[in-house]
Formats: structure tokens, sequence, C-alpha cells
């Protein structure tokens, strides 16, 4: 059953039906009885991407929030590329978000989402970052360099000093 709902959200996700996919995987694939938690977060990161198709951004993030926990928060832990895959969502959300804000400042003339963006960007890059460390993922560096780009560069250097440590 969950393969079969599985195949079917991706199905849909690629024809561009990401509304249909959102329904498969939140109303139907999260309750399948006796799901690992592995499979879980895995869906969840599935779900908020089809949410960020939408543009829905507060959705992604709040899915991604459960799926957090569920792949770093917990004793017993997922794979290394499921967590990856819950790090570098997460990063993608983000980064969204701050774009969102910026974007939202340009069409008003205002600054004030700058600083909220710039923390949002900060948070992206971590997340990059992490997912990047537990696998050599060209989009966990494809997002780095992105969020980068935003960034002052003693903000970058401070977060490159920290991941040294």
């Amino acid at each position: 059953v969950r393969q079969t709902l599985e195949n079917i959200a991706m199905q849909q996700a690629e024809a561009g039906d990401h509304e249909a996919a959102v329904k498969t995987l939140e109303e139907r694939l999260l309750f399948v009885p006796r799901l690992s938690d592995e499979v879980v977060a895995q869906t969840r990161a599935s779900l908020a991407i089809e949410y960020l198709q939408l543009d829905k951004l507060d959705a992604a993030e709040e899915v991604m929030l459960e799926a957090r926990h569920l792949a770093l928060d917990r004793d017993a832990p997922v794979a290394p590329s499921v967590a990856a895959l819950v790090l570098m969502t997460s990063g993608r959300c983000r980064e969204l978000t701050a774009d969102a804000e910026l974007a939202a400042d340009t069409m008003h003339g205002s600054t004030s989402g700058q600083l909220k963006a710039a923390l949002m960007y900060q948070s992206a890059l971590e997340f990059y970052q992490r997912a990047n460390s537990l696998v050599d993922e060209p989009a966990s560096r494809e997002g780095i360099s992105r969020v980068m780009a935003h960034l002052p560069k003693e903000v970058i250097t401070e977060s490159d000093d920290q991941a040294r440590l």
C-alpha cells in the first residue's frame, strides 16, 4: 500500500498536479499504519516539496518541523540520506521564505523584511551545511552557494568557523 501511494504521489507531482500529490501524501500515505519514523520523515519532506511547488511556504515549514523532529531529534536515528533530505528541504523552505520577504520589500519599497530575510538565509545555510556534512549531494552545495550570495561576508566567515568546530 505504501509503495503504491508513493508511486501515485510521484506520478501526480511529475504531471504537475501538486494539489493531488499533497492530498495523496497528506491524507492517505501519512495515515498508513505502522510507518517507520524514517518513512514518515521522508514522506513529510516530499509533502513539503509539493507545498513549495504550490507557494505554500508556511505549510511547508510546518510539515518540516515534524520531519526534523523525526529525522534529527530522536534516539532512533534515520539513514543519513533521509536526514540529509530533511535538512535540504528545510533549507529550501527557509531560503524561499527569505526570497519572499525580500520580494515583498521590493514590491512595497520597504526594507523592513531584510533582517528577517537575512536570518532565514543564515538558517538555510546551516541546514544546507548540515545536509552536506551527512551526504555529498550537489543539491546541498547548490543551496549553500545560493544563500551565501545573499549573506554578508562576516556572516559567512562566522558560519564557516562554526562548521569547523
